[in-house]
């Protein structure tokens, strides 16, 4: 996770960046070793500093020296711990499709999605692999516990029950 941007509502509707503000953001650190196999759900706490009535939000692998290519990207207000408040999650699309492929080196902007904020909402952002990944680009030292689920769940899946944390010091970070 790279940022997060809000546009207030009135703003014109475009994608150029005209009317966006920064409501959250983390510097890409490094990549991590992180062996997860295809499938894998990792769900990621923010806290937004900013208002507005729409979302884009930024998937960095700068640092990264693979491909990462994601199934689903979510988005939904935290309920605490891995799990979201019941009827908040959507899907993110990037150029119209759930799907993404992020190359080595670059940064995918998702398009913008209809989602109120308010200064220090709660957001969990869920990403799902496509396929195994051993590295991981990541802002270290995020403060967050960071969610995993390998199986019995979906990147739309509000319940937390499915989700264990990841609480070692090296895995507290913010991925992708």
């Amino acid at each position: 996770l790279a940022l997060c941007a809000c546009q207030r509502s009135g703003a014109p509707e475009q994608d150029s960046g005209a009317g966006w503000t920064t409501a959250w953001t983390a510097s890409p650190s490094d990549a991590a070793s992180l062996l997860l196999p295809a499938g894998s759900l990792l769900r990621q706490l923010i806290t937004v500093n900013g208002d507005g009535a729409r979302l884009r939000l930024r998937l960095s692998n700068r640092l990264g020296t693979r491909a990462i290519a994601l199934t689903q990207v979510t988005v939904g207000r935290a309920e605490g711990g891995a799990a979201l408040q019941a009827g908040t999650v959507r899907t993110l699309r990037f150029n119209g499709s759930d799907a993404i492929t992020i190359e080595p080196g670059a940064s995918v902007l998702s398009d913008t999605l209809e989602f109120p904020l308010r200064t220090f909402d709660r957001l969990a952002i869920t990403i799902q692999l496509a396929a195994a990944v051993q590295e991981l680009p990541r802002h270290y030292q995020a403060l967050e516990t960071p969610y995993l689920a390998l199986g019995g769940a979906t990147a739309d899946t509000a319940s937390g029950s499915a989700f264990l944390p990841l609480q070692l010091e090296q895995l507290n970070s913010w991925y992708v």
